[in-house]
């Protein structure tokens, strides 16, 4: 746990006082758990936002204690389940408690939104954490020395290009997320390719392909194997939906150059044209459907909005 070596070098008696501390924190959270495990269904847990003062009083000046100990129940949350949030979960007060207790340390607001947005389907939770983090990055951090922010704030473009992910595909605001992707862009280290995202959003397909460059660095930073395999459905998601936009964008085009020929007619011809059979890359069967659209019969879901 982050900074637990440096606790080890304190007196004896201001451990043992530490200790007694999260002792009473880890049996008031097992009474929490034993109470919670006896609803039907977590996700319906009515939460609300706790008061950080009541947790510095009853701290004792020990807050690194308290906000280890919350980040060890936001991991061992029993009802860390993926599911469509109604309103935020107790996942995000949790959160939201840890930063206002530490509002330092950039990966709390990175991870977090992350499990917000992915596990808990929670983009308007994410959102706020994440915009909590942007404005300590902008009004307190510069005041910290450079090794900690070094420490602490390593590549803050990652936070910049999570608000921009949460704006665009779980919110669908593209005027804020263009906003955070050029934030992003302009961060020391920030990848090349950041600064072309905003225009490939506005070309056709785009969102596709800033979408599944999205996910597939959202992966690479993922907290657990929980978000890495929900990303995983959402990449397999994409794919079909990308594949889709394409052939439909294509046939589309194609059906203005054959003026006259009945739909049905124009997709046989369509295929024998381009030399393709009726199947997509996942075995399914593409048909024309009563809207005169390419579909599949490969089983996905829609995700960011986009089909």
């Amino acid at each position: 746990m982050r900074a637990c070596l440096k606790r080890l070098t304190y007196p004896v008696s201001v451990f043992v006082f530490s200790f007694c501390i999260l002792f009473v924190m880890i049996r008031a959270n097992q009474l929490l758990i034993r109470r919670e495990s006896s609803w039907e269904d977590p996700s319906q847990v009515q939460a609300s936002k706790q008061d950080p003062a009541v947790f510095r009083a009853f701290s004792f000046g020990q807050i690194p204690i308290v906000v280890d100990w919350y980040l060890l129940k936001c991991l061992l949350d029993p009802s860390l389940a993926s599911r469509v949030a109604k309103t935020h979960p107790v996942f995000y007060y949790d959160l939201d408690l840890i930063t206002d207790l530490d509002p330092r340390d950039m990966e709390f607001y990175t991870a977090g939104g992350n499990l917000l947005s992915i596990v808990h389907k929670d983009g308007r939770g994410a959102q706020s954490l994440l915009d909590k983090g942007a404005l300590f990055f902008k009004n307190e951090l510069s005041s910290y020395p450079h090794e900690f922010q070094d420490a602490y704030w390593k590549d803050p473009w990652r936070l910049f290009l999570l608000q921009a992910y949460v704006s665009l595909f779980e919110l669908g605001d593209l005027p804020r997320a263009a906003q955070a992707f050029a934030r992003s862009s302009q961060q020391s280290g920030s990848p090349a390719y950041l600064q072309s995202l905003e225009s490939r959003l506005s070309q056709p397909g785009g969102q596709y392909e800033v979408g599944l460059r999205l996910l597939k660095f959202m992966r690479a930073i993922a907290p657990n194997d929980l978000v890495r395999e929900a990303i995983d459905k959402k990449v397999f998601n994409l794919s079909v939906g990308q594949y889709l936009d394409q052939i439909n964008r294509a046939f589309t085009s194609f059906l203005h150059t054959e003026v006259g020929c009945g739909v049905e007619s124009a997709w046989k011809k369509f295929l024998h044209v381009n030399q393709m059979t009726d199947q997509d890359p996942w075995h399914g069967t593409l048909t024309i459907n009563a809207l005169g659209k390419v579909v599949s019969t490969t089983s996905h879901e829609s995700v960011f909005g986009l089909e």
